[in-house]
């Protein structure tokens, strides 16, 4: 608490392992890291140093909460529909550069609910505005082993200029209160920091309620990322609906959000068993001369849509049109309501990049 974490644009560690450059050991188990009060500047936890062995860093069972619960002034504070008066956090963790970790059973989570009993969601709601879930440059070596980070405003994970990353069990969910009819939308209230990877959300247009949400997984510029097993879900359609009977979004045909996953710039990333839930396209592939998408709705299964394997082996230059507005991906205009783009079939695959269902995994199997 206090002004030391009050500046959004000088954010400062809560919890802070090692400084740049620094070697040793380090284990963390067992502990809370909790938001006292509504800090814009605070990053409850960084990782900055890395360990002569795999391991020597570590996080074993840590929980990093904003809001919910009573030792907290913000789950009071951030009852109101006016979150620009809620940017309780900067970031939930960040793994620096140079940094090398080990993270188990670590759960990032930004209250949607509260966990005491006077805290009801219908009288006093958690409406929150947290930055970031989990920030990762690192590129030595990190680890994620059964990992959650939930109800971030602009990403829940988010791997910039990172390499040789591992996650395995993975799960997120997108903030209840954005989406159709929202009073903001992805990056709102918050602005982008370049310096920290922020992804854009010029993809869409200004009022795309769904295609403004926060992204579960954004990758820009990674490589050598191995993933196993994602569990990117996405409940209700705006603070209005609030925790009513849609969850699914059955009014809006079962799609809550319009993308989940991002990836620009990336190369040799290798992403098996991804299943999401209500969102019209499970990736959103920028890396290559064109625009990929892979869409929910062809690929069902799990609690909405599931592939087998996700494989970006290659990067290609984007061939950027001459003339004209474009959305950075090397294709011009706006994504609208909609997605026009995907209906216009102007998806492109390029040839480092592959999808494999399940449908065609087990056949496979068979095979063998």
């Amino acid at each position: 608490m206090g002004p030391f974490f009050a500046d959004a644009d000088k954010p400062q560690p809560i919890v802070q392992l090692g400084k740049d450059g620094d070697k040793g050991v380090a284990h963390l188990s067992d502990i809370l890291v909790s938001a006292g009060d509504v800090l814009p500047g605070a990053v409850l936890m960084q990782i900055n140093m890395a360990g002569t062995n795999p391991g020597d860093v570590g996080l074993w069972n840590v929980v990093l909460r904003v809001g919910g619960s009573n030792d907290t002034l913000v789950n009071t504070k951030c009852s109101g529909t006016d979150l620009s008066a809620c940017k309780a956090a900067f970031a939930l963790m960040h793994i620096t550069k140079n940094a090398s970790a080990y993270l188990e059973d670590v759960w990032g989570w930004v209250a949607d609910h509260g966990l005491d009993p006077h805290l009801n969601p219908t009288t006093t709601p958690q409406n929150i505005a947290v930055a970031r879930g989990a920030l990762i440059e690192s590129t030595t070596a990190t680890w994620l082993v059964g990992t959650s980070f939930e109800h971030c405003v602009l990403y829940q994970y988010a791997l910039s200029r990172a390499e040789n990353v591992y996650i395995a069990l993975q799960q997120t969910e997108s903030p209840y209160w954005q989406g159709t009819k929202t009073p903001l939308r992805a990056p709102a209230p918050w602005k982008l920091e370049a310096s920290y990877g922020d992804p854009s959300f010029d993809h869409c247009a200004a009022g795309d309620d769904q295609c403004r949400r926060a992204w579960a997984h954004y990758s820009s510029d990674s490589s050598n990322v191995v993933i196993h097993g994602s569990a990117l879900w996405v409940f209700y359609n705006g603070m209005l609906e609030g925790a009513g009977p849609d969850g699914h979004c059955a009014a809006t045909g079962e799609v809550c959000q319009t993308n989940m996953v991002g990836i620009a710039g990336a190369s040799s990333t290798f992403w098996y068993s991804l299943a999401t839930k209500s969102v019209g396209n499970m990736v959103y592939d920028m890396s290559g001369s064109g625009l990929n998408r892979t869409v929910q709705r062809e690929h069902r299964g799990s609690w909405g849509g599931v592939v087998a394997a996700y494989l970006r082996w290659t990067e290609e230059k984007q061939q950027k049109p001459s003339g004209g507005p474009t959305n950075g991906d090397g294709s011009s205009g706006k994504v609208g309501e909609n997605d026009k783009k995907e209906d216009g079939g102007e998806s492109i695959k390029s040839p480092g990049w592959a999808v494999v269902s399940t449908a065609l995994a087990l056949v496979l199997l068979h095979a063998l």
